[in-house]
C-alpha cells in the first residue's frame, strides 16, 4: 500500500479505503459513513430511557404517603372559676367548678374528642344538697399537631399548642319532685404546654357556654331555666402512646 492509500485509509480502523468507497457507502446507507465507529448510547429523556423514567416518576407519585399520625389517648383533671347567671335564678354571680375528670380519646387526625365529667361537683351536690346535679361536656378540640406520633421512634421537643373547639353538654338536675334535663353548648379557647417527652400537658382556657334546662321544677320554680356564663379553666393531662 502506497503513501496515498495510507493517507486515505478510514479513520478509527485498520482497513484501507478510498474516498470513492466512503462516498459509495454514504449513498447506500443515506447517512455519513462513520468508519465503523460505535456511537454512544442515547441516555437522554428523548432516548429509549425516557418512557421508563417517566413511568417510574408516575409510579412514585402515585404511591401513598406515610400514614398520618394521630392523637394519643390521655386522662387528667380540670377546674374552673367564672361568672354565670340563670333565669329565673338570682342574678349573675361567681361560680366555682370543682375538679373534674377529663378523658382524651384517641383520634386519627388533629381533632380530638375530650369528655369532662364533674365528679367532685356531683359528690358535693349529692352529699350536701341531696340532689343529682350532673354536667357532662364533650369537646372536639383542634390541635396543631399530634401529641405523640403513633409508631414514631422519637418525638420532638415540647412546645405550646392551641386548644380550640366546640362543646356540647348534657345536664341533669334531679331531686324529690324535681327533674330537669337539659342541653349546653359552648367552646374552649386555650393553649396547652406539653412537657415530659410530649406525654404530659398543662392547659389554660376560656370557656363560654349557654345552658337550657326544662321539666318539673317543684314548688313555685319555673319549669324552664336558661342561662350561661364564662369560665377560666386550668387542667393537666397525661398522654400515653398507643
Amino acid at each position: 500500500m502506497d503513501k496515498r492509500e495510507r493517507d486515505n485509509s478510514v479513520p478509527g480502523t485498520d482497513l484501507p479505503g478510498s474516498r470513492e468507497t466512503q462516498r459509495a457507502l454514504t449513498r447506500s446507507s443515506g447517512a455519513p459513513y462513520d468508519g465503523g465507529m460505535r456511537r454512544p448510547r442515547d441516555r437522554t429523556v428523548n432516548g429509549h430511557g425516557g418512557p421508563a423514567l417517566a413511568a417510574l416518576i408516575a409510579l412514585l407519585a402515585a404511591l401513598p404517603g406515610p400514614a398520618a399520625a394521630g392523637q394519643a389517648p390521655g386522662a387528667g383533671a380540670s377546674m374552673g372559676l367564672g361568672l354565670a347567671g340563670y333565669d329565673p335564678a338570682p342574678v349573675a354571680g361567681l361560680r366555682v367548678r370543682l375538679p373534674s375528670l377529663e378523658v382524651a380519646f384517641p383520634a386519627p387526625g388533629r381533632v380530638q374528642p375530650r369528655l369532662r365529667v364533674p365528679v367532685l361537683d356531683a359528690v358535693y351536690h349529692a352529699a350536701l344538697r341531696h340532689q343529682l346535679d350532673l354536667d357532662v361536656d364533650l369537646f372536639f378540640l383542634w390541635q396543631d399537631e399530634p401529641v405523640v406520633a403513633l409508631g414514631a421512634a422519637s418525638v420532638r421537643k415540647a412546645h405550646p399548642r392551641p386548644l380550640l373547639g366546640p362543646m356540647i353538654g348534657l345536664r341533669v338536675n334531679a331531686a324529690p319532685h324535681v327533674f330537669q334535663p337539659g342541653l349546653a353548648a359552648g367552646a374552649r379557647f386555650g393553649v396547652e404546654v406539653l412537657a415530659g417527652g410530649r406525654k404530659g400537658g398543662l392547659f389554660v382556657a376560656f370557656e363560654p357556654l349557654l345552658e337550657l334546662q326544662g321539666g318539673a321544677a317543684g314548688g313555685d320554680r319555673a319549669a324552664a331555666t336558661f342561662g350561661g356564663g364564662l369560665y377560666l379553666t386550668v387542667g393537666v393531662t397525661r398522654y400515653a402512646a398507643r
